[in-house]
């Protein structure tokens, strides 16, 4: 099997988007709309015909290369409509692993093949089987989330479908954005972006609350491989108070109960997104993170660190 390597330029984005549509382990984040926002100078390995595809997304710094995920993406690796052996996965890495020295890549849960040399670690994220009615469903929600329902109802609380991307990157930006040190100004950018991309491709909804005529909540999510993927959102004092977001996630399992497809709460790191996340449901999966540090990368970062706090 031939393992081909193509720049950005070189790729058909219809054909990869294709194979992704087809694959048993597509999913949203690895779709050509979706990397060209978070990345836009993602490359990629491929076989034949796009047969089998695995996209890369490689920085360079200090002149050293290092293969990682970029903000608002994960789950990466081999995606193919056909079967997907170790055998397989083992070439693709060889491949990878001629164009970079230092790796931290979060995969698809379906990745078997450990290269030598790569520490691995398990990432959790919770999910709900929307092929159960909604009954069913929410008998699972816990006190604190039915609670919180009920004094939304009882607010009149509106929700509604809507393009609005700047109220979307608004709220998470003035939420849960703001305690997140990593995120510039270019991260909102591709934000705003990655929302618009989606929404062209018909593969994102924006959802939002309203108490009367004033936003109070809003996020967005992506409809992909019969998966809902709940991406970035956030509230207002009001939106927080209210349970506005838990109201939002709510109705759209009300709405999409019994289809048979999978609400993935895009997992978290971050303690309190996961216990909220928790309030719905107690499934989870497992993902994996390769890592592989390099030793001058990890010096010439330290320096850096060094001199700017001396600054």
């Amino acid at each position: 099997m031939e393992i081909i390597y193509l720049e950005n330029k070189e790729i058909n984005k219809l054909k990869w988007d294709e194979t992704i549509q087809g694959s048993c382990n597509g999913i949203a984040y690895v779709y050509s709309w979706y990397l060209d926002a978070v990345f836009p100078n993602w490359s990629a390995f491929i076989t034949e015909d796009y047969k089998y595809i695995f996209p890369v997304t490689i920085n360079s710094q200090y002149k050293i290369t290092y293969f990682f995920t970029p903000i608002f993406a994960m789950q990466f690796g081999v995606f193919s409509k056909d079967e997907i052996t170790e055998e397989i996965e083992s070439l693709f890495w060889n491949a990878v692993l001629t164009r970079t020295k230092a790796i931290d890549i979060s995969l698809h849960p379906g990745t078997k093949y450990v290269p030598k040399n790569i520490q691995t670690l398990q990432k959790q994220c919770q999910i709900i089987d929307l092929s159960k009615n909604y009954t069913d469903i929410s008998k699972h929600y816990n006190s604190n989330l039915k609670r919180n329902l009920t004094k939304a109802i009882k607010l009149n609380l509106r929700i509604s479908s809507s393009e609005n991307i700047k109220d979307v990157v608004s709220m998470f930006r003035n939420g849960r954005g703001n305690k997140i040190a990593d995120l510039k100004e270019a991260h909102y950018i591709n934000l705003h972006k990655l929302i618009q991309n989606g929404l062209k491709a018909n593969q994102v909804k924006i959802y939002e609350c309203y108490e009367n005529r004033e936003i109070i909540a809003a996020g967005f999510f992506t409809f992909c491989n019969n998966r809902i993927i709940y991406h970035k959102g956030g509230a207002n004092y009001k939106g927080r108070k209210y349970g506005a977001m838990h109201l939002i996630i709510d109705s759209i399992i009300r709405e999409y109960a019994s289809t048979g497809m999978i609400f993935d709460f895009g997992g978290s790191s971050i303690d309190s997104v996961r216990k909220f996340n928790l309030n719905f449901t107690q499934q989870e999966y497992l993902y994996p993170v390769y890592k592989k540090s390099n030793f001058m990368l990890n010096i010439a970062r330290k320096i850096k660190n060094r001199l700017t706090k001396e600054k």
